[in-house]
């Protein structure tokens, strides 16, 4: 074992220690300081490398020893600039994802009231997306969009999207009321969707960045639990989902 390879020749009166058992203590010592710095660990390997050169009695010249130190020095100083850098770039891609978020939502809402619009209930979900729950409803067992204040919100929406949004995905999202057989009502929201995905390119969104999907009557997307009939309006809608994740 190395430590009591040392013990013994530490314990031996009048024997020389070798370079080897020197540069050995100096190792062993060394790592039970496993929890120093990467500067402060380029000064002690520094250190071990020039004992070693001493005590080998190799005939090393000072001027590759020099050389030598000054290679190992650059080497480590490069690695721990490059981790710096590494560091600093994963902050920096974080703020921009950040930044570009809030500039998002803001636009959004200089959008809505330069087109003098009733402000949506906005839901963020994630970074880079983003739920507008619109004023969009329907009657009893339809599809149809007939209501004025319907279109106009649509009309308005279609504007928002072709100024600050041409690059998202949007998912309209199609609901029912909970009247009526569960498979009906998933066909009843796809066909929702579907009408206001196709008004919205009507009106100029391009159909590319446009998706319809139901959830029918699921109850944790009922606006108002159990509500159907003239009671469930709130619940036969649809709403819009603005994904840019893919864009930032």
């Amino acid at each position: 074992m190395m430590g009591d390879r040392l013990s013994t020749v530490e314990a031996e009166p009048g024997r020389a220690r070798t370079p080897q058992a020197l540069l050995s203590t100096k190792l062993s010592n060394g790592l039970e300081e496993a929890g120093m710095s990467s500067r402060r660990l380029l000064g002690v390997l520094t250190g071990w490398l020039t004992l070693a050169t001493i005590v080998s009695g190799c005939g090393m010249s000072k001027k590759n020893h020099d050389a030598d130190m000054t290679a190992l020095r650059t080497e480590m100083q490069s690695e721990m600039a490059r981790r710096d850098t590494l560091a600093v770039v994963g902050l920096a891609v974080a703020i921009a994802l950040n930044v570009e978020q809030e500039r998002r939502l803001a636009d959004l809402e200089s959008g809505m009231a330069a087109l003098d619009v009733r402000m949506l209930e906005v839901e963020e979900l994630a970074v880079g997306a983003i739920r507008y729950n619109a004023p969009v409803h329907f009657a009893f067992d339809s599809y149809d969009v007939v209501d004025e204040e319907s279109l106009i919100a649509l009309d308005r929406f279609a504007a928002v999207v072709g100024r600050f949004y041409t690059d998202a995905l949007i998912t309209v999202e199609g609901f029912a009321d909970p009247a009526g057989d569960a498979d009906y009502n998933k066909w009843l929201g796809q066909k929702r969707a579907e009408t206001v995905m196709q008004y919205l390119v009507d009106a100029g969104v391009d159909a590319g960045q446009l998706r319809a999907v139901s959830y029918g009557d699921a109850d944790n997307r009922q606006v108002e639990p159990g509500a159907w009939g003239e009671n469930g309006m709130a619940n036969r809608r649809v709403a819009f989902v603005i994904d840019y994740r893919e864009f930032m």
